[in-house]
């Protein structure tokens, strides 16, 4: 349950972060070893925003969370709370990434 949340609100940030004309794909897997998740988004415009990337920086304290930042900050409680580590990877104006494993 706690890893379906994480999905889904790793994907809530990367729709929003998809702008015009941008893919989204997702990637799955829960199986015998860690579960792992790969949202990728490319192509068209995108962008995530500064205030929304705040809520990634690791150790952010919770007087830091905001309501922009909230869902990235949790985002990274539950990875934490599942022992898997959440990476986002920003390449410019080509991709971007988030995983879980």
């Amino acid at each position: 349950r706690t890893f379906a949340k994480l999905a889904l609100n790793l994907v809530l940030i990367a729709g929003e972060s998809a702008l015009r004309g941008a893919e989204l794909s997702v990637a799955i897997s829960v199986g015998r070893q860690s579960p792992r998740i790969g949202i990728s988004v490319r192509g068209g415009r995108f962008k995530l925003r500064d205030d929304v990337r705040s809520g990634f920086a690791p150790g952010l304290a919770v007087d830091e969370v905001t309501v922009r930042n909230v869902v990235a900050w949790y985002c990274g409680h539950l990875a934490k709370k599942l022992g898997l580590q959440l990476t986002v990877v920003e390449d410019g104006q080509n991709s971007l990434d988030f995983m879980v494993a």
